[in-house]
Parts: structure tokens; C-alpha cells; sequence
């Protein structure tokens, strides 16, 4: 078989898959890929953008119920968006046990997806009493991952009947696998931003004690090194930061005869 007979297969395969959607179900997949593609919005946070995810979920799998949980600085998962505030309240209650072993890793036995072995992607929960109660047989949980780890999960609450095979399900782990990464990079963005920023300041205040030193140095007819020490000392016996009285030197608010320990 040739690379484009192949191609082709695959590309049938795909539209076999997707036609088993309904319309709306269509919509919602491709609404949410374009939707989670817009990781350089400043103006929304990760809730919001998470909240995107679950719209889209909830359209293509009407019937159920969602959570999107995620790590904090301890690795315990903390629910960001939800569904309803019934599943939110069951997934906050952490009712199927300790979840951040899920996080780091997980496990396939048969049907099940289980804790604690590595490079599984999705879990299926015993069903638990409290589940059942309000209408659902299982929860599946869908790691919600970046390039280098696991961030978080996309919890998908499913009633009698539903499999994991299923195609709408196959659609969500896609559209949970893009926002993971959109996630990662949204939060990589924003270290590289403000780092930048760190630098940009750091940069602006050794231009500005530069200045100050200079004038310093002229008027007092000092060295440069000598006008830095004056200008330190007159900064930690008045406890302020060296580059706001360095811009207070240039600004003339400040005399540089004013750093001159015999009148200060």
C-alpha cells in the first residue's frame, strides 16, 4: 500500500468518527478547538479558559457531567470549573480518595484505568454510592496534560450505559489534550513575560544609578565609586531603595551635596 493510499485511509477513518457526531456535537468540537487555540488572550484567566473546555463538553455530551480540577502548589487538585455544584462538591470532597496519585501516575487493568502505573492517559472510577445517588454509574478522568507533566484532569461524570470507547468521548480526550497544552504554554508565556519585566526594570534602575553616580560625581568633584558609596550610605540610613533616590538625584529633589554625611 502506498503513503497516500494510507494517508487516505486515515483521513477516512477520521470522518467516519467525526460523522458519528451530531451537528451540534460537530460544532461544540470544532467551536472548542478554536476556542482553546487563543492562548495569548491576557484578559482571560485560567478558569475562563478552562471554562471553554467545559462548554464544549457539555454540548457534545449533553447528558453529563464535568469538573476540571487542578494541581496546586502541594499537587493536591483543586476544582477550577464545573458542570454543576453537585459534582463540584464531589469532586472538592475528594469522595474517590486521593487524587494527586492520579496526577504523577496511572494505570490500565482490563477495562479499568487504574492509580499508581505510568503513561495512561484516562481512568474510569469505581462507581461510588454518592455517584449513583444523583444519576451516574462511573466517573472517567482525563489527564490534562502539558509538554513535561501533568497539570490537572477533566473529570467526565457518565450514566448507564456510557463507554469509554465511545466516539464523543474520544473527541473531549482531544479537546482536554489541547487545552493541557494550552495551559502550559499560557502559564510559560506568562513566566517569560514577567521575567522580562524583572530584567527590564533591573535594567532601567542600573541606568538610573548610573546617572545619579555621574551627576554625583560632578558636582562633588568625587570619584565615581566614592559618589555610589555616598549614594548607598544616604539610601540604608533612611532605609529607601537606591534607585528611587538615584531618580530623586536627577530629578534635582535631592541635592547631591544632601548625601554628604556631615548634612544629613
Amino acid at each position: 500500500m502506498s503513503s497516500d493510499d494510507s494517508i487516505g485511509r486515515r483521513r477516512e477513518g477520521q470522518g467516519r468518527r467525526a460523522s458519528d457526531l451530531t451537528t451540534n456535537q460537530q460544532s461544540a468540537v470544532a467551536d472548542g478547538f478554536v476556542a482553546l487555540s487563543d492562548i495569548t488572550n491576557n484578559e482571560i484567566g485560567e478558569s475562563e479558559y478552562l471554562g471553554r473546555l467545559m462548554s464544549s463538553c457539555q454540548v457534545i455530551m449533553p447528558s453529563c457531567e464535568f469538573t476540571v480540577m487542578l494541581r496546586d502548589d502541594s499537587d493536591a487538585l483543586r476544582v477550577v470549573v464545573a458542570s454543576s455544584e453537585a459534582v463540584r462538591l464531589l469532586d472538592q470532597g475528594q469522595i474517590f480518595g486521593d487524587e494527586r496519585l492520579f496526577v504523577s501516575t496511572a494505570r490500565a487493568q482490563g477495562t479499568k484505568i487504574e492509580l499508581h502505573i505510568p503513561d495512561v492517559e484516562t481512568r474510569e472510577a469505581a462507581p461510588d454510592t454518592l455517584v449513583k445517588a444523583i444519576g451516574f454509574t462511573s466517573v472517567c478522568s482525563i489527564a490534562l496534560k502539558g509538554h513535561s507533566q501533568v497539570l490537572g484532569v477533566l473529570n467526565v461524570f457518565l450514566r448507564e450505559g456510557m463507554s469509554l470507547d465511545s466516539t464523543p468521548l474520544k473527541w473531549i480526550s482531544s479537546l482536554t489534550a489541547t487545552a493541557g497544552l494550552g495551559i502550559d504554554l499560557r502559564r510559560s508565556t506568562a513566566q517569560l513575560n514577567e521575567l522580562a519585566g524583572q530584567l527590564q526594570h533591573a535594567l532601567t534602575s542600573r541606568v538610573i544609578i548610573e546617572q545619579a553616580k555621574g551627576t554625583i560625581a560632578a558636582k562633588l568633584e568625587v570619584s565615581v565609586d566614592e559618589a555610589f558609596i555616598l549614594l548607598r550610605r544616604y539610601c540604608r540610613s533612611r532605609g529607601r531603595k537606591i534607585d528611587d533616590v538615584a531618580a530623586d538625584v536627577i530629578a534635582n529633589d535631592i541635592s547631591a551635596f544632601d548625601l554628604l554625611p556631615n548634612t544629613t
